[in-house]
């Protein structure tokens, strides 16, 4: 076999591409059957993509939903626009208190101020508490053992109680009429405080759940 000599195999041009200004394009062949082109152009040039990650299949949820609070995100924005209110009302105590030692307001007014703001602080622990216990979510778990309730923190951030069904007092137990009250308390036997739920403004999605939760709802006189 005959080989020829590398500067006979290589021929170089300079072309024009409308990518770049100049682009270099090589030759070689090793026989009058095959050739090789190399080119910098950056039309030629490619760039391996990672391939592409599956996203993981979701976990089914093991709880179904017998009962939601359709107004829960009104709830949710009330207690934020609660919180903003009092902060601000207590950020212009302090510039207001400077003006009136500097004599550029008088003392009605800074008095005023203060009073707004106690009210707002007052107003805000009773109603955050009060949003706090509303229950917008109540779900059963499959096997029918464990409960889970879904109410707002004293922030307005969502947060999950998971109690024992066995652990809920039904709620024939209970001294108010659930037909009658605009909200119902959710007690257990292992702890004194409530959850409340309003049963008159909220929806039942399941029927036969709720009552193997909380009993049968028998009509009070």
């Amino acid at each position: 076999m005959q080989w020829v000599p590398l500067r006979r195999m290589l021929h170089c041009s300079t072309l024009r591409s409308s990518f770049a200004p100049r682009s270099l394009q090589c030759t070689i062949s090793r026989s009058p059957a095959t050739s090789i082109t190399l080119s910098s152009s950056p039309r030629f040039l490619s760039v391996a993509k990672k391939p592409e990650k599956k996203p993981e299949a979701a976990v089914p949820d093991p709880f179904s939903t017998v009962y939601f609070f359709p107004k829960l995100k009104l709830v949710r924005f009330l207690s934020r626009l609660k919180i903003y209110q009092t902060g601000w009302t207590i950020t212009m105590i302090m510039p207001m208190t400077a003006m009136y030692m500097q004599g550029n307001i008088e003392l009605e007014l800074l008095q005023f101020a203060s009073s707004t703001c106690i009210f707002a602080c007052a107003m805000l622990y009773i109603m955050g508490s009060f949003f706090s216990k509303t229950i917008g979510l109540i779900s059963l778990r499959d096997d029918e053992k464990m409960v889970r309730m879904s109410h707002l923190d004293f922030w307005g951030k969502r947060k999950d109680v998971f109690v024992d069904i066995q652990n809920i007092i039904p709620l024939s137990e209970l001294p108010e009429n659930p037909l009658a009250a605009p909200y119902i308390k959710l007690r257990r036997y292992d702890k004194k405080g409530f959850l409340i739920f309003p049963l008159r403004f909220g929806k039942v999605k399941d029927m036969d759940k709720f009552e193997l939760i909380f009993g049968k709802l028998n009509k009070r006189k």
